[in-house]
């Protein structure tokens, strides 16, 4: 198989009109997840599939908007620069009709940004989330590591109120990036974030990570924007509207949130 040349540019190209041929289905989803191929011009990438007639029916999300959500997270997500989500696109002529395609990315099986270790025994270089019992009744905590990466991904997460932030949502690379993905449930109205990258509660928005949610929230609030335009036809002006008060609440107290209470906090399961 041979790859694109470098660049999402070249990637964006393969998903919006190569040729997808499906391969398998990526179990356990809760929505139909397919893998395949993509290919054009003797170019192939290997990606995701997720159709729209696959969507799982939702009492909180309107039906057959969850693909649209996962192309708005990675606009998002390219408009800020981070490289949190792989290229995603629509495409109404994949085959089993329309749906969300996004470039593959292959994690490191040998590293873990979240995991779960004995109780009080957090590895140097992670932050601590919580304490609970494993299905054998053995306390452990859950952990994240301490990175630019997966800080990044928290805010990230916070700006698109992303609902199911789970462990295997994050995957890791070889080179140390960690890329987010499954961004069907995000964008509500209402607060809905369920995340397991509560390591960073409580602390100060990093500086550049702030001056990067302020750019963007910048060209969000300029109605002529490309960006406003692109966001407008995957979520409804309401959602874009509570995405602009969440970055603004964010910067105005310049600090990550906290879990809430009375609402879950953590998706279930959590991996």
């Amino acid at each position: 198989m041979t790859s694109p040349a470098d660049g999402a540019a070249d990637e964006g190209e393969l998903l919006n009109r190569g040729e997808i041929e499906i391969s398998g289905r990526i179990m356990p989803a809760s929505n139909a997840t397919f893998f395949g191929t993509a290919t054009l011009d003797g170019q192939s990438l290997q990606c995701v599939y997720k159709p729209v007639a696959g969507e799982r029916p939702l009492w909180d999300f309107p039906d057959g908007t969850l693909a649209g959500r996962e192309v708005a997270a990675y606009v998002v997500s390219e408009q800020l620069g981070w490289n949190v989500v792989p290229p995603t696109v629509l495409r109404g002529d994949a085959p089993a009709g329309p749906g969300m395609v996004q470039a593959w990315r292959e994690p490191d099986a040998g590293q873990d940004p979240v995991d779960l270790v004995p109780e009080g025994q957090v590895p140097e270089g992670y932050l601590h989330v919580l304490d609970a019992y494993d299905g054998q009744d053995n306390p452990i905590s859950l952990v994240h590591e301490d990175s630019e990466a997966l800080r990044r991904m928290a805010v990230f997460d916070v700006m698109i109120n992303n609902a199911d932030r789970k462990g295997g949502h994050v995957l890791a690379m070889t080179d140390g990036h960690r890329f987010g993905v499954d961004h069907g449930v995000c964008f509500n109205v209402d607060d809905k974030l369920r995340t397991v990258l509560w390591g960073w509660a409580r602390e100060p928005l990093d500086p550049e990570d702030a001056a990067d949610v302020q750019a963007f929230l910048d060209t969000l609030c300029t109605s002529s924007s490309d960006l406003v335009d692109r966001l407008g036809d995957l979520v409804e002006d309401a959602e874009l509207a509570a995405m602009r008060r969440r970055c603004e609440r964010l910067l105005r107290r310049n600090m990550m949130p906290v879990p809430a209470s009375g609402r879950p906090s953590i998706p279930w399961p959590a991996f």
